[in-house]
């Protein structure tokens, strides 16, 4: 870089000198002629014809000589003032500056540009809302509700194998046949008799009433089901009307029953042993079921008694024969593929 500024100056300093009329080796006609014609002679021979004191003007000069001497001195000159830039020139090193483009070593005074480039999402397809409507609640089914033997020993299969004398309902407010099931045996696998064997409640319930050797059913005990506590099928299977309860009789009892009025009742909960009360010359269990209004009590019922009261007897027609509970085969509680097809009654 710094011969290439050198070489700079000579030339300017070359070209300002031709421009003002100086030239290197003549400065005259006669010279331009002379190195033309002859080689130039040397410095010593013009020295050497100077005088002693030293001024060449006391001589005369020849033209030739005074052009080498002007030209001489126009050199001399060019030296020393190429030489005195030349100085100049290396008393100031050029500074070579190389720029780094760093993100962090900007220039105070420069301007920063920042780009900031985001890169294009893609859309997310949305979905659309959907309508939120009042829900419909949805309810998982009700299991149905466990189902008891009403003889704790026999279950529920072998119930049909011991009936000893089965529903035979009359026609509508009649009070004659039979308006339940009578289950009793003479011999049975082991057993010679049923007296004595447990009795239990078929459902859940309260009890609706609680008789004490009353004729004709003796020791008996009447549950009373709601509806939540109804099995589906049964209700399915015998049209009960909504809001009716299930009435379920356990009569001839051996003792009077366990339970009292009112008294919540669980299914499978004992309620005494068959016995031989009442109407009876064998030990059986007497089961009547109905349906009818709910809450019904009956505090007390008695027929074909001359003991009976007016209140004992119409109590006891309102449950057989007014139609306002509705007897059914109790097999479609107990045991509904053993129910038998009924058969057209004869006019």
């Amino acid at each position: 870089m710094l011969k290439q500024e050198n070489s700079a100056i000579l030339f300017i300093v070359e070209f300002l000198v031709g421009a003002l009329g100086f030239e290197p080796r003549t400065s005259c006609t006669p010279c331009k002629r002379a190195s033309r014609a002859a080689p130039r002679p040397e410095l010593a021979q013009i020295i050497a014809r100077k005088d002693r004191s030293g001024n060449p003007a006391s001589h005369s000069q020849d033209p030739t000589d005074a052009c080498i001497i002007s030209g001489m001195r126009s050199r001399f000159l060019l030296i020393l003032f190429t030489l005195f830039l030349t100085a100049c020139a290396s008393s100031q090193p050029a500074q070579v500056q190389t720029a780094a483009i760093t993100p962090a070593a900007a220039g105070e005074n420069s301007p920063q540009i920042a780009l900031s480039i985001t890169p294009s999402q893609t859309p997310v397809p949305t979905e659309a809302p959907k309508e939120t409507g009042t829900s419909i609640p949805t309810s998982s089914p009700t299991p149905e509700p466990s189902i008891c033997s009403p003889l704790g020993i026999h279950p529920l299969e072998e119930l049909p194998e011991i009936i000893g004398d089965a529903y035979d309902p009359p026609r509508p407010g009649r009070e004659e046949r039979h308006h339940g099931i009578d289950f009793g045996y003479y011999h049975y696998q082991e057993r010679d008799s049923m007296l004595g064997e447990p009795v239990q409640s078929v459902l859940p319930g309260v009890v609706a009433s609680v008789l004490d050797g009353q004729y004709p059913y003796g020791n008996m005990v009447m549950i009373e089901t709601t509806p939540p506590d109804i099995p589906v099928s049964l209700s399915e299977e015998i049209e009960i009307p909504n809001g009716s309860s299930l009435y379920v009789l356990y009569a001839h009892l051996d003792q009077p029953p366990m339970v009292v009025l009112g008294e919540q009742i669980k299914a499978c909960q004992s309620l005494g042993v068959v016995g031989m009360s009442g109407n009876t010359d064998i030990p059986h269990l007497h089961l009547e079921t109905r349906w009818g209004p709910p809450g019904q009590v009956f505090e007390s019922m008695r027929f074909y008694d001359t003991q009976a009261t007016q209140e004992e007897m119409d109590a006891y027609v309102l449950w057989r024969t007014s139609g306002v509970f509705q007897h059914f085969n109790p097999l479609y509680l107990l045991a509904p593929g053993a129910v038998p097809t009924p058969t057209p009654e004869p006019f």
